[in-house]
This record gives structure tokens, C-alpha cells and sequence, in this order.
């Protein structure tokens, strides 16, 4: 039916061989059981990111594929720090400017997941409100702290 409509079926790998499952890093341990499938790359694409771009420019801190790449190999989300830490500081500073544009703030190295987590849970505790997110922590911080903020309000309404 598919077909019909234009498509083309799926082709390639769609899962792992059992020495390929053997083989796993233990980092692999943080995407929670999945795996980050590394095809093959086409002519001129980052084989950190996905993505085409020049050696000397930042890596695509916004693609799926970069971040879980990132996050298999250093257990926590990456940051736009992380994603330009090859870049020369004038790369740098332009890409530092240009975010600034769109309210990007680019800070260090991110935090781990966990820790974000749990100062959301700790700030519910304080009784401050799902609003009160950091504004300084990435994208992806946020996210993990108001998942801790609203995994703590629902256990305490449990509770109740």
C-alpha cells in the first residue's frame, strides 16, 4: 500500500547481531537500553553530528543524531559549549553571537542528567513553581528539571 502511495520500504539494518550486542560500550548504558544505529555517512558528513559542515565549524547541537551520539559517550545531554569545543575562539565567539540572536545562552559543559533531575524534585520541595526552571540551563537541562519537578509533585499527590 505503501508503495502505491510513492513510498519506498524500509532497507538496511534493523537490529543488532548478538556479537553486536556483545560488544556494546558500557556508555551505552545511558540512552536506556536503545542504541544510536551508525550508517553509513554520506560524502562530507560530520560523523559526530549528521550533518555537512566544515571541520572548523561547531557540530549540530540541535540534531537527534548528535545528541545521542554526545550523550552515549558522556552520560549527559551536550550543551552548544560542548557542541564548538574544537572551534577556534574566533569560530567561537561568532557562534557565541549569533545564538545570542535567538536567546541562546552558551554556557560550559552541561550537567548530568540526574543532577537536573533531582533540583527539580528539590526545588518542588521548596515549593517553587514548574516556572522557576533556570533560565541559564540548556534546552535539554530544563527539560530534565521539570521532569524531576513534576515526578515529585505527582508522588507527593499520590501520597495524599
Amino acid at each position: 500500500m505503501s508503495e502505491a502511495l510513492g513510498a519506498k520500504p524500509l532497507v538496511g539494518k534493523t537490529a543488532f547481531t548478538a556479537e553486536e550486542e556483545a560488544a556494546a560500550p558500557a556508555e551505552a548504558q545511558h540512552l536506556g537500553g536503545f542504541r544510536l544505529f551508525r550508517g553509513r555517512m554520506k560524502e562530507g558528513q560530520c560523523p559526530e553530528c549528521a550533518v555537512v559542515h566544515d571541520a572548523e565549524q561547531p557540530h549540530n547541537q540541535q540534531s537527534l543524531f548528535y545528541q545521542y551520539s554526545f550523550r552515549e559517550k558522556h552520560g549527559r545531554w551536550p550543551t552548544w559549549a560542548d557542541a564548538m569545543a574544537h572551534c577556534s575562539p574566533e569560530v567561537k565567539a561568532f557562534w557565541v553571537k549569533e545564538l545570542a540572536t535567538f536567546g541562546v545562552v552558551v554556557g560550559g559543559p552541561g550537567k548530568p542528567v540526574e543532577e537536573c533531575v533531582e533540583a527539580g524534585a528539590e526545588a518542588f520541595r521548596e515549593g517553587k513553581r514548574l516556572q522557576d526552571v533556570p533560565a541559564e540551563w540548556s534546552e535539554l537541562e530544563r527539560a530534565a528539571w521539570r521532569r524531576g519537578w513534576l515526578q515529585t509533585r505527582r508522588e507527593e499527590q499520590k501520597g495524599e
